[in-house]
């Protein structure tokens, strides 16, 4: 017997690894469209700027202000490590650490 709910859940879960993928490709290619891309027009988010400061608002807005911080970087490396997400109903939510690692090369 086929279960339409765990068969579900899986694409799901696929839709946010390939999500993810994305995210990160866009990043890796300093690709601004490719990362607004994967939230939603009007997503907010959290992100801290510094141990005693974090952004709170439009990711969009974030974006613009993340955008800038790429500029000086040549190359890097980006790992996200995959953590089940939590889905209930028609939302979803789970923390995605990613770690980037840039190397200036523009001296």
């Amino acid at each position: 017997m086929i279960d339409e709910e765990r068969i579900q859940l899986l694409i799901d879960k696929q839709d946010i690894y390939e999500l993810m993928c994305r995210y990160t490709r866009g990043v890796d290619r300093f690709d601004k469209e490719l990362v607004q891309s994967c939230f939603w027009y009007d997503a907010t988010t959290v992100f801290p700027l510094s141990a005693d400061s974090a952004f709170k608002g439009k990711y969009s807005d974030f974006l613009e202000i993340d955008v800038e911080t790429w500029k000086p970087y040549t190359a890097h490396n980006i790992t996200f490590v995959i953590i089940l997400p939590k889905l209930t109903g028609t939302s979803v939510s789970r923390d995605v650490p990613i770690l980037v690692l840039l190397e200036n090369t523009r001296r």
